[in-house]
């Protein structure tokens, strides 16, 4: 049958630079799943590695069911684009080219996506360090939720800020003209929250089928740049620019747990690159009194101590906790 107009319930959009190591496992990890009719899509963004050929090995090894595309190295968020684009499934799952699926849990959220016909599931992610896998608890309790969707996201611990571990209805995300911005660091976060502003109905579900792979070499999420903190301020900017009255209250709370994971960033900074961003550190300050007492003993040190020392002890709180928590995990 023509790969135009086959059958497919999922497509696993995968965006691929210079991931030789780790594509074949990635793609295998969903192949492993056994679901009923999906297709994969990698989106080779322009590498310089060995990653076409890793990728043509694949495509015929597995010709029933992955697919690839080719454009010029413009980034993820660019080639979930083209992965978009050109799926055919129902729904569409993004993982990334160094992650893997695990656990036998996929099948059971696919379900739940269908009979509840909710816009997005959500599950839980779980880390891969040094061949050990570590569950990351975010669900308090699995729930669907039918409104006030914003209102829920925000008042969770943690803004599930990632486009991965996520299934989405591809009519909804269409319908609503929901793509990746392009050219920023924070695609996924700006990604969700037009996804969450616009979703009627999501599933939270208490499971983990996602491995994300920590400590990459050349991973962006271990890069530190100042255009992490900009594109960043960028994206609060315009969320709150095209905010109505109804939902700007959860939109700041939201927006409040990401203003405060910058100061971790800005601690890690050149003196001249802080220099640029301090004004808009200091145009945001409000969002601190947005969520908890947390957020609000830093806008209270902020204000009293500075920025430069608020980044400090807020970044050496940040590794203990961090530390702590993986202790932990490991019990």
């Amino acid at each position: 049958m023509d790969h135009k107009y086959m059958k497919v319930d999922i497509s696993f959009v995968i965006p691929a630079y210079n991931c030789e190591k780790y594509l074949k496992e990635c793609v295998e990890s969903i192949i492993n799943q056994n679901v009923d009719s999906y297709e994969i899509l990698i989106i080779n963004d322009g590498s310089t590695d060995n990653t076409l050929n890793v990728a043509k090995e694949l495509m015929e090894e597995y010709s029933n069911v992955v697919k690839i595309h080719c454009q010029k190295n413009k980034g993820a968020a660019a080639a979930r684009n083209v992965g978009l684009d050109a799926a055919l499934g129902k729904y569409i799952v993004f993982i990334d080219s160094d992650d893997m699926l695990h656990g036998s849990t996929l099948n059971d959220c696919i379900s739940k996506i269908v009979t509840e016909n909710v816009d997005i599931l959500l599950a839980n992610i779980s880390t891969y360090t040094n061949g050990k896998i570590k569950k990351n608890e975010t669900c308090l309790e699995e729930a669907c939720i039918r409104s006030e969707v914003l209102k829920y996201i925000s008042s969770l611990p943690k803004f599930p800020g990632s486009s991965c571990s996520k299934i989405f209805k591809k009519d909804f995300l269409r319908k609503n003209n929901i793509i990746f911005t392009e050219n920023i660091v924070n695609e996924d976060i700006d990604f969700m929250l037009k996804c969450f502003r616009k979703a009627q109905i999501i599933y939270h579900a208490d499971c983990s089928w996602y491995l994300y792979r920590q400590n990459v070499q050349g991973s962006v999420t271990n890069v530190v740049s100042p255009k992490i903190c900009d594109d960043m301020f960028k994206v609060i900017d315009e969320c709150l620019k095209t905010s109505n009255e109804n939902e700007v209250v959860y939109l700041k709370r939201i927006l409040c747990y990401e203003y405060s994971t910058l100061f971790f960033y800005y601690s890690r900074l050149k003196l001249n690159d802080k220099f640029l961003l301090k004004k808009n550190f200091k145009k945001n300050k409000y969002l601190l009194l947005a969520r908890n007492l947390k957020e609000k003993a830093i806008y209270i040190m902020y204000s009293i101590l500075g920025l430069e020392f608020t980044a400090k002890l807020v970044s050496k709180l940040y590794v203990i906790k961090s530390r702590f928590e993986n202790l932990e995990r490991n019990k």
